[in-house]
């Protein structure tokens, strides 16, 4: 008896299907063992726990259960099992505090701690004691580092004119190491996640933070220090010299507006058009002076740099419907800015500013919108 065609056709049609799905399940299959085996053997990613890990007894070498071992300021701990033994993962301080009621408390400093690397400490004793004492040891347990290559955080550390700065100490904040910057100003430190200090006779403190992740390794910056001052205003950095910018106060035209308010009403704002007088004093700046030209700003609201605009000196238009909105359409003159913030609160923050001039025959002015005034020169 034959079958209608019709059952034919759909018996030929869910075979096709049926060999489409095992070749797609076949596809999958060979691709899912090829990531895993992939995972497995990739060399660029290891996955390891690292840990730290060791036994605590008492005086007379009895295993201690039940003692807490964590990270210093840190949610992350563990205790003893039955034969004193502990082990506590992925290691985030070099200070570990270990204690049990009863027992004098203890605090472990790690040499040349790394938070990618493991850990195996001696037995640690600790003692019965009605007194309390917190005692301090600085323990080099067995280290083994599983990354084939040592992470690193390396920079230059220059002075206010770019210049290397020699004898600058470097410290890591979380340990006891530290090294000075070389004749160029390098400095060079093994380690992957700190916070890292600068200091150099007659300069301001800096902190800087780093981590670095595993697939970077590596990691450059450079590190600017200024000498500690009283200045305040604009200089020009040249020549190893700070040169004042004169400081002047501007024009402006102003435009009062009416603005809506949402909850209903009215409020009133200004536009203000800003130039500087014609017998105002601009300092001259020698087109022959290296660039791009430097400058250090002992007020950071000074930061807006606009070149003269027309015959009129003419510098920008600001709307202060809410707040000093300078106009996007006058945009300001690009710079490359680095900050220096003091460690110290009674000492003014600074901002180093480079730029190189498009022309020349040009006059500048960094300006204020909050304090209406600014520092103008030409080049």
């Amino acid at each position: 008896m034959q079958r209608h065609p019709i059952f034919r056709f759909l018996s030929a049609i869910l075979k096709i299907i049926g060999i489409v799905i095992l070749s797609i399940l076949f596809i999958f299959t060979i691709i899912s063992l090829y990531v895993l085996h992939s995972c497995e053997n990739s060399s660029d990613t290891p996955i390891y726990n690292y840990e730290i890990s060791g036994i605590i007894t008492d005086e007379t070498h009895s295993p201690l259960d039940s003692a807490t071992i964590s990270f210093k300021d840190s949610c992350t701990s563990t205790t003893t099992d039955s034969l004193g033994q502990y082990t506590l993962y992925y290691p985030n301080s070099l200070w570990i505090e270990i204690s049990k009621k009863d027992y004098q408390p203890k605090r472990i400093k790690l040499i040349n701690f790394s938070e990618y690397a493991n850990y195996e400490f001696d037995t640690i004793v600790l003692t019965k004691s009605e007194i309390k004492t917190n005692d301090l040891l600085i323990l080099q347990p067995k280290v083994s580092n599983p990354f084939p290559k040592q992470m690193s955080f390396s920079g230059k550390v220059c002075n206010e004119f770019g210049k290397p700065l020699q004898n600058a100490k470097v410290s890591l904040t979380d340990s006891i190491f530290n090294c000075t910057s070389d004749k160029e100003g390098n400095f060079k430190f093994h380690k992957n996640k700190c916070t890292i200090s600068f200091n150099r006779l007659n300069y301001n403190h800096s902190l800087t933070h780093i981590d670095i992740r595993p697939r970077t390794k590596q990691l450059q910056k450079n590190i600017t220090l200024v000498q500690i001052s009283n200045r305040k205003g604009i200089y020009l950095l040249a020549s190893d010299k700070y040169i004042a910018i004169p400081k002047v106060k501007l024009h402006y035209d102003s435009e009062e507006k009416t603005g809506k308010i949402l909850w209903g009403g009215n409020h009133h704002y200004n536009i203000n058009k800003y130039y500087y007088s014609p017998n105002a004093p601009i300092f001259k700046i020698d087109k022959n002076t290296e660039t791009p030209l430097r400058f250090i700003l002992f007020d950071t609201s000074y930061d807006h740099l606009f070149k003269q605009k027309g015959d009129y000196g003419f510098i920008c238009t600001v709307d202060y419907k809410y707040t000093s909105f300078l106009n996007p359409e006058e945009a300001s003159h690009p710079t490359q800015s680095t900050f220096i913030t003091q460690n110290d609160p009674s000492r003014i923050h600074c901002q180093i500013i480079e730029f190189t001039p498009d022309s020349t025959n040009q006059n500048y002015v960094f300006f204020s919108p909050e304090h209406k005034n600014g520092f103008i020169f030409s080049y």
